[in-house]
């Protein structure tokens, strides 16, 4: 008899029984989704095998009763790929940025940390710098790695980029990330300024830029507002649930971020000294910037796709005639003008 709870997990699941997948989409094409590996690495650790049976038109234990029919077969299969190597990358990454802080050229290995950044994700970059931090490392110290994955997802992105009509709510929707992007890119080139500088007397017209920024990346947030409420319950309806809802967790993790930045500009936290003040600053345009930078090419290289796939012609006008009633924020010029 298989082992499974309503409760467990789709990725604890498919550690056991790693032929689980090929099983549930050979049974029902209302699981093909979970052949996209980036769909299935999103969704696995969220779902529960109720939320899967649910999604075949299944109750749990009609789910189960069929799972253990299957028996052995469920243990075959190569759906999670290779062994995860995640610890030793992350010590390699830690080796590297170790190595930029003892003075090393960063050009004598840059694209070799753009290799093992592409064999990581995310939450090992993550972990990687948070340990860091916690040995003594400061913002300044992860700079230039910093610099390095950014680049990586600038490049992942415009790999992603879906290219639709004028007319297509998907091309807006791209054109909002290349704004954004173009914003958080402006406001981080105005913190380096800012770092430069020798204390709260001589900062003050780039602390009126930032402000400026903050106005602009405000209005953006109109972005998240129809994306929320066209597109995400259309693909919901369509039984696309956990990535949407991701997307929609992120949207609020950078939102809090933006409102704790223009907080800071308006009044520095008592206390602090200039330096402190800007690193601070530095740090959370970062931590946007790169959220924001893996959260679009995930829109872009999954949802978006998937969406595509998914939805009719009808849904597509009626997700272009409410966003046209939400309004939209203005572009730049520069993002306008720019081609693909």
């Amino acid at each position: 008899m298989i082992s499974l709870k309503k409760q467990t997990t789709l990725a604890e699941a498919l550690r056991e029984y790693p032929g689980l997948v090929d099983f549930l989409v050979e049974f029902s094409p209302r699981y093909n989704l979970l052949k996209n590996t980036t769909i299935r690495k999103l969704m696995a650790p969220r779902t529960s095998l109720a939320k899967v049976a649910q999604r075949g038109g299944l109750t749990f234990e009609e789910l189960l009763t069929k799972l253990n029919a299957a028996g052995e077969e469920l243990k075959k299969g190569a759906t999670q790929g290779p062994q995860d190597d995640s610890e030793q990358v992350k010590e390699e990454i830690k080796s590297m940025i170790k190595q930029l802080k003892a003075g090393e050229d960063i050009n004598t290995f840059k694209e070799r940390f753009k290799d093992l950044l592409r064999k990581s994700n995310p939450l090992v970059i993550a972990v990687a710098e948070a340990e860091l931090t916690r040995e003594g490392y400061t913002i300044q110290d992860l700079m230039n790695a910093c610099d390095i994955h950014l680049e990586l997802f600038r490049e992942n992105l415009e790999k992603a980029k879906v290219r639709v009509p004028r007319e297509h709510p998907l091309w807006r929707l791209t054109r909002d990330h290349e704004a954004i992007l173009f914003w958080l890119n402006q406001g981080r080139d105005v913190v380096k300024e800012m770092m430069k500088r020798e204390g709260y007397h001589d900062s003050g017209d780039l602390v009126d830029k930032l402000k400026g920024i903050m106005a602009k990346l405000r209005a953006a947030e109109n972005h998240d507002v129809r994306q929320e409420n066209t597109l995400f319950p259309v693909l919901e309806k369509y039984g696309v649930e956990e990535p949407a809802t991701i997307m929609w967790e992120e949207h609020s993790q950078m939102k809090d971020r933006r409102r704790e930045i223009g907080r800071i500009l308006e009044a520095p936290p008592a206390g602090w000294d200039f330096r402190k003040y800007a690193e601070y600053l530095n740090g959370l345009f970062l931590f946007i910037l790169e959220t924001f930078s893996k959260h679009s090419t995930k829109e872009q290289e999954i949802l978006y796709q998937v969406a595509l796939e998914l939805l009719s012609e009808d849904d597509w006008k009626e997700i272009k005639e409410e966003s046209d009633d939400l309004g939209y924020f203005e572009l730049p010029k520069e993002v306008l003008t720019s081609e693909y």
